[in-house]
């Protein structure tokens, strides 16, 4: 008995004989130049970002220190807080808090939703050991206040909070990306133009047709 004869496989194309044309094989010429772009644009977001930042802890140092060595030598308590508060999740205006050195807040004109705001764990103990602490208070989610805590002890000991919110500094970020990344962009554009009109192959150019002699025979 014959067996039937199996037919052979299909043959594959051979894919490396198929002209292929890399992307990165094409403009890998151009991968340091968009690095360099990269880089840079993302410095300069990162050192204006970062002065914006500093910037804006700058009248609260200078609060901070002036309420904390009028504390220092004054035997009297702060002044009762005001009714009318700052509620610094609407308002940019500068906020401070005075704590007693057990962490119990004596003074403040500071609200939050018409709420008294909450320290985080361990930042008033920073400031003890540090004797002054800056950072970003995030007591919910959309706020920020850019504060400083300093630390005093004289007739007294305790701690002064001086805060303003960074909306405006996060709208001042936010232009900035959009700058940034404009840059980046036209940058990038820029390359690949210059690459493709010095890269480019001439188009050759088409013989002219010989002039048709003046004196032909006729």
């Amino acid at each position: 008995m014959k067996l039937p004869k199996i037919p052979k496989p299909t043959k594959l194309p051979n894919l490396s004989k198929v002209p292929q044309i890399s992307f990165l094989r094409r403009f890998s010429n151009l991968i340091p130049l968009i690095g360099i772009a990269t880089l840079m644009s993302g410095l300069i977001f990162v050192a204006v970002q970062q002065s914006y930042r500093e910037a804006a802890n700058d009248p609260q140092i200078q609060n901070a220190e002036e309420i904390a060595d009028t504390l220092i030598s004054s035997i009297q308590a702060p002044p009762p807080s005001p009714e009318n508060k700052v509620d610094f999740s609407k308002s940019m205006s500068v906020f401070t808090i005075v704590y007693d050195a057990s962490g119990n807040s004596i003074y403040s004109n500071a609200a939050l939703d018409g709420n008294d705001p909450t320290l985080p764990r361990g930042v008033l103990d920073n400031a003890k050991k540090k004797g002054e602490t800056r950072f970003t208070w995030k007591p919910k989610k959309g706020v920020r206040a850019a504060t400083v805590i300093k630390h005093y002890s004289g007739q007294s000991t305790g701690y002064v909070l001086v805060g303003r919110s960074l909306k405006e500094v996060e709208k001042r970020e936010l232009n900035l990306a959009i700058v940034v990344s404009v840059a980046w962009l036209s940058s990038i554009a820029f390359i690949f133009t210059s690459n493709h009109l010095l890269t480019r192959t001439p188009k050759p150019k088409k013989k002219k047709q010989s002039a048709v002699s003046s004196d032909l025979e006729s």
